[in-house]
């Protein structure tokens, strides 16, 4: 909550390419340190909510100025379904997965993967978004 008011207050000031890799390390980090150091599991905690608080407002202003106003309601209700979505079937899916590698190997895997998707968020939003594009002409 306080991450989320912090960035209604300052977020406009900080480029969306380091907001989103930010977010994405802390919270791949968090996910990789409960493995390694799993007695700091609150400083992990603190940690993966200040990534996952500022990615999702991140996104969705993203997705809201990359599509032009008149479709903007339904590519946001979009976009939240299938955030919802992934949620819902990654927890379901998790538990299928425990029988092929153990917990520490999955959250080892899934902080790779969320390092991986900071370096793709860093290098794709070094581009102009579309709609601030042609609002700037």
């Amino acid at each position: 909550m306080v991450v989320r008011w912090i960035l209604g207050q300052w977020g406009d000031r900080f480029s969306y390419r380091i907001l989103s890799t930010g977010a994405f390390c802390c919270s791949s980090l968090a996910l990789m340190g409960i493995v390694w150091q799993p007695g700091w599991l609150s400083s992990w905690a603190i940690l993966y909510s200040l990534g996952f608080g500022t990615v999702f407002p991140v996104l969705s202003t993203i997705v809201s100025l990359a599509v032009p106003p008149e479709q903007r309601g339904r590519v946001y209700s979009l976009f939240l379904m299938g955030f919802d979505s992934g949620m819902t079937l990654g927890s379901a899916g998790m538990g299928s997965l425990l029988g092929v590698a153990p917990l520490s190997g999955l959250f080892l895997g899934w902080g790779g993967l969320g390092l991986g998707a900071s370096w793709v968020a860093f290098r794709q939003f070094a581009r102009p978004f579309p709609g601030v594009e042609a609002k700037s002409s």
